[in-house]
């Protein structure tokens, strides 16, 4: 049987609304594109930087500034309005797994998608921003950065699944790359 359980009912861009993306129709809409593909069970796992209760977790300002929607809203709209299952994509954020716990298990999800989006301050996936890691970021150091992260990420025992563990690799287009043989990092 194909799934999906990495799918965001609402885009990144800017000016988007929960009100305008967490709707029957929007959901629909997805779950006719999974059937067209075979695919017989959708998730959708919205971005928990998204929720004001994320800011009980971490403070970082991209984060205040995207953090607009209620959790427990959306948690109700996928459960109440849709069949889909209901996830959330939780970031590891190293020092504050007690307070990820603490906003995750408050909730019934059916799973939890952990991603690796920050090494420290620093953003893999915001190229030209203020947090962009690859501005000072030797590709040698970032790389290792990010898989020992995403190992540790794994270690929490927090998560149901990892997204994109290759996110360092396909962010960015024209991010540097470090030299030699990349399995060294995976392995």
């Amino acid at each position: 049987m194909l799934t999906d359980y990495h799918v965001h009912l609402r885009p990144d861009d800017e000016g988007t609304t929960a009100e305008a993306y967490f709707t029957a129709a929007n959901a629909e809409r997805y779950r006719a594109a999974a059937a067209e593909r075979g695919i017989a069970e959708l998730g959708v796992s919205e971005h928990v930087h998204r929720f004001v209760q994320s800011l009980d977790v971490w403070e970082h300002p991209w984060w205040r500034q995207n953090a607009q929607d209620d959790i427990d809203a959306y948690c109700a709209f996928v459960r109440e309005e849709t069949d889909l299952r209901l996830g959330i994509e939780a970031d590891y954020v190293p020092g504050r797994e007690d307070r990820m716990a603490s906003l995750l298990d408050a909730r019934e999800w059916d799973y939890v998608v952990g991603s690796v989006h920050f090494l420290r301050d620093e953003a893999v996936d915001m190229r030209g921003s203020d947090w962009d890691v690859w501005r000072s970021g030797d590709p040698e150091k970032v790389w290792r950065r990010y898989f020992e992260t995403l190992g540790e990420a794994a270690r929490t025992g927090m998560f149901d699944i990892l997204a994109h563990p290759d996110l360092v690799k396909v962010w960015g287009g024209d991010a540097p790359m470090p030299d030699g043989d990349l399995r060294r990092f995976y392995e």
